[in-house]
């Protein structure tokens, strides 16, 4: 027969194991749901950064659409034909091949990437931003961001004020390099989700 003291011993035993499971049991609980918020705050700002460029993107290409239709009522003499088939492929190789697919669409994705690997909050809620250069980079690739940025919003100002035929043809050389660029960052984007091909740029991240 156990003795009172014994018996009191070994449930203050027991309790004390008791606590200190639950202590683990919920201390590995908050560690899984950190662990996996985590994950999903990551992959928020991945998927978030690169959608949402491309629908920055694509809202310039979609304001640029009524001024191309506007083009429809003149009539293009052979120069404005000239100009047209000369400025349309120009624009093509400058601002969709060399502008989009060599440089933005690639680095775009490496910032996304970082997203991915090492995002934070605040990060992944401003992802298309982060993911454009506009900050947390180094001050070249800022400084780059906001002058190319400024400049094209300058120039479809100064574009606006132009009359049509002309406006209208500059329109198409800009609407096909925007179009390219679209086509370029989900070209880029699913060759990584599809056969886990990185890009070769850098993101840029500033120095810690």
């Amino acid at each position: 027969m156990k003795q009172p003291g014994t018996e009191a011993a070994w449930c203050v035993l027991c309790n004390l194991a008791t606590m200190r499971l639950n202590f683990f049991l919920y201390s590995q609980h908050d560690r899984w749901l950190a662990w996996l918020s985590g994950i999903l705050l990551r992959l928020l700002g991945y998927y978030w950064g690169v959608v949402g460029v491309i629908g920055i993107i694509a809202s310039a290409a979609f304001k640029l659409t009524p001024r191309i239709v506007e083009l429809s009522p003149y009539p293009l003499g052979l120069h404005h034909w000239l100009v047209l088939l000369l400025f349309t492929p120009y624009m093509a190789y400058a601002e969709g091949y060399k502008g989009f697919y060599l440089n933005l669409a690639p680095r775009v994705l490496a910032r996304a990437l970082y997203l991915r690997e090492s995002g934070g909050p605040l990060l992944a809620l401003t992802a298309p931003l982060f993911c454009m250069g506009y900050f947390y980079a180094t001050k070249k690739r800022m400084l780059t961001s906001w002058i190319v940025s400024s400049s094209i919003v300058l120039l479809v100002a100064v574009v606006s004020h132009i009359p049509q035929p002309w406006r209208g043809i500059i329109d198409v050389g800009v609407e096909t390099g925007l179009v390219i660029g679209i086509g370029a960052l989900i070209w880029h984007w699913l060759r990584f989700e599809f056969k886990g091909i990185r890009p070769a740029l850098s993101p840029d991240l500033p120095s810690r």
